[in-house]
């Protein structure tokens, strides 16, 4: 299996002799075995390039360098051909009851990929064409942090940034992030990993059905919704990243340009509706709704409207006293 990547340079910046041809420098190239080991003598690799084998992300800073992949859900060492840990989807879903919880691509590499598989179910749900979306229950609370539409929400599709180029470009290690065209929300693989998390662990994973995860997926979700509708606002993709770059321009930067301080309206009413509800219905009231497993999707949007009615009845008594 071989992956290469070029970079379209200057004549003058040309740096990787003898593949240079045209302004045209081969960066990268792999050659290797079924169970992923890059293989010497048939390998050209830069320090920027982060992905490898399966457009794996490779984290050399834990096991050392090109002992181990991270897969999503787990890391991988392709000299054992097993990750170091075992399949969630195995252990703790009961799926795939004929194959190892150490098994890799289903011990057949070279036909198939290993699937990440790992999602706060409350929130978000697969879709047969392996995209995600929304819950309903997450439809109505995003809805009304962001004041997107609901039709919209439903018709959003959620992805994982993909490989191994892709955008979103935020780092995992420092938090990850997402970002929003039309009908579609891409966000970093930290999402959908699924391992423990921890105040001193340099990673950040969200891919679990515990509050940790459901909080920063609503948290997140409720700023990039917004931006599904500034995005109908514009005939094409293009057309909306051109604006938000006029707008860095003349704000100085991303957190200063209209679009994404408009956008993160929704994430601070988040924020307070948390407390609200913290205050009122006990703590962590809200994530443990969305964990619910003895409720309905729709007992759950029913609630949730419970709550913002009488979050929202807050709100006008306060400003009334103020006024006052």
């Amino acid at each position: 299996m071989r992956i290469a990547s070029f970079s379209y340079i200057s004549e003058n910046q040309l740096r990787c002799t003898p593949s240079n041809y045209a302004g045209v420098c081969l960066q990268n190239t792999y050659d290797y075995s079924a169970f992923g080991v890059s293989l010497d003598g048939r390998t050209l690799e830069s320090d920027f390039y982060r992905c490898g084998f399966n457009g794996m992300e490779k984290v050399d800073e834990i096991h050392g360098g090109k002992n181990s992949y991270d897969m999503g859900a787990r890391l991988y060492s392709p000299y054992s051909g097993r990750p170091f840990s075992p399949d969630p989807l195995i252990i703790l879903n009961q799926m795939f009851p004929d194959l190892s919880p150490y098994n890799f691509a289903g011990n057949t590499p070279i036909q198939a990929i290993d699937l990440q598989g790992l999602q706060p179910e409350s929130v978000i749900t697969r879709n047969s064409d392996g995209t995600y979306r929304f819950t309903e229950p997450a439809i109505k609370l995003m809805s009304w942090l962001s004041g997107t539409d609901e039709e919209t929400l439903r018709n959003t599709n959620l992805k994982p940034r993909s490989r191994p180029f892709g955008a979103p470009w935020y780092p995992s290690k420092e938090g990850g992030g997402a970002m929003t065209s039309d009908k579609k929300i891409r966000y970093t693989r930290n999402y959908f990993k699924g391992w423990k998390h921890s105040d001193t662990n340099p990673y950040y994973y969200f891919g679990g059905n515990d509050n940790h995860s459901v909080d920063a997926w609503l948290a997140l979700s409720s700023h990039e919704t917004g931006h599904l509708k500034q995005r109908k606002e514009f005939k094409t993709n293009l057309g909306y990243y051109l604006s938000f770059v006029g707008e860095y321009i003349k704000g100085g930067s991303h957190d200063a340009s209209g679009k994404e301080q408009d956008a993160n309206n929704g994430y601070l009413k988040y924020e307070d509706f948390v407390k609200f509800t913290n205050k009122n219905y006990g703590d962590k009231s809200l994530f443990n709704l969305f964990n619910n497993k003895d409720l309905k999707e729709e007992d759950k949007t029913k609630q949730l409207g419970e709550w913002m009615e009488a979050y929202d009845q807050n709100e006008a008594t306060t400003e009334g006293k103020e006024k006052e």
